[in-house]
């Protein structure tokens, strides 16, 4: 596969969604940070060169993050915010409404919640069409309703744009939506592969404090008991088939 970013362990290729996920200071955030060069490091390398020798313009049209209320805006508004920035208007309308918030738009950043401060974020830095976008425990500060609508939009960006998808998360149920999953701790990969594979090894996962979906919990305690004979996601086809 075309590799895309190389840091310590962790290898990252274009276009895929990768999932990071681990309990409260397993090293998320610190990842993060590390891919937006907001901490130094001279062993990240971005489409096979190092990290550091890219300055901030070149870097901001690869990769663009969103870590949760961090963020300084120029405008008063998001549509304020999107044209002082010289987004285009096809470009804009697209990304609210993918993610449905066209209707908040032109409210005043003093006026809004944190949830809708994120989803801004998020259209921002889509809006500059990275190759990478980093996203650090959104699924915190969204709805499901949000979450869904966010993941739909991204699907759609990536099959147009290309892009490369890294998101960490400490809500498994979260990972489903991936391509590929990595596990951590202390910064350490513990579990890696595709999202169902990985949520199959139960003892390691709460060894390291993290709490697999229901629906996958209850899929691998059936299997253990020979009712089941694979991860079942759908509560209405599971009973379907305990009932046969």
């Amino acid at each position: 596969m075309n590799k895309i970013i190389e840091v310590y362990d962790f290898s990252f290729s274009k276009n895929t969604f990768y999932s990071i996920s681990g309990a409260n200071n397993s090293g998320k955030t610190t990842l993060i940070r590390l891919l937006q060069k907001d901490i130094h490091n001279n062993k990240i390398q971005v489409n096979n060169k190092n990290l550091n020798d890219y300055n901030m313009n070149e870097l901001n049209t690869i990769i663009r993050g969103v870590i949760p209320l961090e963020i300084k805006f120029l405008g008063n508004s998001l549509i304020e915010e999107l044209n002082i920035r010289n987004i285009d208007e096809e470009i804009q309308n697209y990304l609210l409404k993918g993610l449905k918030i066209k209707s908040i738009s032109k409210m005043k950043y003093s006026e809004l919640t944190n949830r809708d401060i994120v989803l801004f974020q998020i259209v921002i830095a889509l809006s500059y069409k990275p190759q990478i976008l980093l996203l650090d425990c959104v699924s915190n500060y969204l709805t499901n309703t949000d979450m869904k609508n966010l993941y739909k939009l991204l699907n759609d960006y990536r099959s147009k744009y290309n892009l490369t998808l890294i998101s960490t998360t400490n809500k498994l149920e979260d990972t489903l939506y991936s391509d590929y999953l990595f596990i951590i701790d202390n910064g350490n990969i513990y579990l890696e592969g595709k999202p169902l594979d990985v949520l199959e090894k139960d003892n390691v996962l709460n060894k390291l404090g993290l709490s697999l979906p229901f629906m996958i919990d209850l899929s691998v305690k059936l299997r253990d008991y020979n009712l089941l004979d694979n991860i079942e996601l759908d509560k209405d086809r599971m009973v379907d088939i305990l009932w046969k």
